[in-house]
């Protein structure tokens, strides 16, 4: 089963989410990674202290894999993705073949079952884009540590999932759009995050990595100050999925 954290992380987290409803919704425009040295330092050792989990969370398409490998390598901590470290191990097969075996249902079922059983902890994670499908398995791996929603515009998410060849998901059953069930998934990632990342139209994934780093960095500091009004606007305007 999923392990405990840390007392003194389960303190924070409580308080984090709390106290702190500010950084939820960011730009780039409204904060920078500055990567000084010691930030980044701050912020490894809290997660490695701790032995909390870094979640990243949001559509396919959205860069949690190649977002989650870059924060990994400047932070120095280990990268795990859900899909390959865990459920194709568990199952002992690919994803795409169990999804094919149980059907959109009955795949959510046995992937929230096998999330529930994770023992990961201290690592950047790469959630799979249905991870929050099962709110159940996705609250308790929640509290493991930190989850970053990569908010992308809908847009960028097509265009992505268009090179990637990907034209069905999970839970997009015969005569639903891509679109569409995008548009479905966003109500399971809008209740399950802590850091909610408004990404730019066709931001590189080293922006993406900036803006979650910087985010987190600022959580870690011991001094937390920035202005609202930025993100509110932004968060309000946003085109979502």
């Amino acid at each position: 089963p999923v392990g405990a954290i840390s007392l003194f992380a389960a303190a924070m987290l409580r308080k984090f989410r709390s106290e702190l409803p500010w950084i939820t919704a960011l730009r780039c425009s409204s904060l920078r990674h500055t990567g000084g040295r010691a930030q980044v330092h701050r912020l490894a050792s809290l997660v490695k202290d701790a032995n909390m989990n870094v979640m990243l969370m949001g559509s396919p398409g959205a860069g949690k894999t190649v977002v989650g490998r870059i924060l990994s390598k400047r932070l120095g901590l280990p990268f795990f993705d859900v899909d390959s470290d865990w459920l194709e191990r568990v199952w002992s097969m690919p994803v795409s073949a169990k999804l094919e075996q149980l059907g959109p249902d009955g795949f959510i079922q046995a992937e929230g079952h096998a999330l529930s059983q994770c023992p990961v902890q201290g690592h950047i994670v790469s959630l799979t884009g249905s991870n929050p499908m099962h709110k159940k398995a996705m609250d308790q791996f929640r509290q493991t540590g930190i989850v970053v929603f990569l908010d992308v515009d809908s847009r960028d998410i097509l265009s992505r999932l268009a090179a990637m060849k990907v034209n069905r998901i999970v839970g997009q059953g015969p005569g639903v759009s891509l679109k569409e069930i995008l548009h479905h998934r966003q109500q399971f990632y809008e209740t399950s995050y802590d850091l909610r990342i408004l990404t730019p139209r066709n931001a590189s994934p080293e922006a993406q990595a900036d803006l979650v780093q910087s985010a987190l960095e600022t959580m870690a500091s011991p001094v937390k100050f920035m202005s609202t009004r930025q993100a509110y606007v932004d968060a309000t305007s946003h085109s979502t999925v």
